[in-house]
């Protein structure tokens, strides 16, 4: 595969899967004691195997990413919420199809409940981007073409986003992964889904950035981490000499304090993602919606 172009975005995203609920059901597996101590040498691995692939790599934790003050936020949602309002995913639609899932949906079966949160996200991501722009779901396994560091990870599922109806309909018949990564005019959000110990997500999820923005030669590359229902966004800045940082933000949750799906949160989340993807090699600006902490 050539180098790729500089002019291509990207955006890294990971599906965070719980798993260590004492005393619950998980997949239908009773989670005991015994069964704790069976997986946590695996949780410890991981954890340990991505530390110390990002202290080689010289990539630290930098300051953390809030969210911009309420009042330019606000303005944001009714925006957003105004977005495909003739389409089958409009703001109404979507809650309502959210709303069934939360009524239908397993409690103890997390790993299917997330696929099914994340696949509406996707939809109502596609009903509100930019006019002209055509998106396209891979919902296969896809490993970075260049294995640039020994941390496992995987992308689950790929969107592209592409002005051209050509380019997508042709991703749709052939969705190859030199073919996307050379694609200059495509914008492309990569998914990959994990079950084990958040701060073990957290930091091999930054690991499978690094190697995807190395593989597409660029500096800046987004991402996310999720369980479906709470979002933590990444960023991750590469130093041209090698090293760099990563930037996180606090959770964000589909969910009021009650439990109760929140409508704000459900315009603000979808917001996020369509201007991450659109934006996924570019630091932050003044049309992003967070902001450098101060500490």
């Amino acid at each position: 595969m050539g180098e790729c172009p500089k002019s291509a975005s990207m955006l890294c995203f990971t599906v965070h899967t719980p798993t260590m609920s004492s005393g619950k059901r998980l997949g239908g597996d009773c989670f005991t004691k015994d069964r704790f101590s069976s997986i946590l040498p695996n949780v410890q691995r991981v954890l340990h195997t991505a530390q110390g692939e990002l202290n080689r790599l010289q990539i630290k934790h930098g300051k953390g990413l809030k969210l911009k003050p309420m009042e330019i936020l606000s303005s944001r949602v009714a925006q957003t919420d105004k977005l495909g309002e003739t389409q089958h995913w409009s703001a109404n639609g979507f809650f309502t199809h959210l709303s069934l899932l939360e009524r239908l949906v397993s409690k103890g079966e997390e790993a299917t409940a997330a696929q099914s949160w994340i696949n509406a996200l996707f939809f109502r991501v596609a009903a509100i981007l930019p006019a002209g722009n055509h998106m396209v779901l891979k919902l296969e396994r896809a490993e970075s073409p260049i294995p640039l560091t020994d941390v496992p990870g995987t992308m689950n599922w790929i969107a592209l986003v592409t002005p051209s109806k050509v380019a997508a309909e042709g991703f749709t018949f052939m969705p190859l992964i030199p073919g996307l990564m050379e694609d200059s005019n495509a914008s492309i959000l990569f998914v990959s889904e994990r079950r084990d110990n958040k701060s073990a997500n957290i930091q091999s999820t930054v690991c499978d950035m690094y190697k995807w923005a190395r593989t597409r030669g660029e500096n800046i590359i987004r991402g996310a981490l999720t369980d479906g229902e709470s979002w933590i966004f990444l960023i991750l800045k590469l130093d041209a000499n090698g090293g760099g940082v990563w930037m996180r933000t606090d959770e964000i949750g589909i969910k009021d304090s009650f439990s109760k799906l929140s409508e704000f949160e459900l315009a603000l989340i979808p917001g996020i993602l369509a201007h991450w993807v659109m934006h996924s090699h570019k630091d932050l600006e003044d049309g992003d919606y967070f902001e450098i902490t101060a500490d």
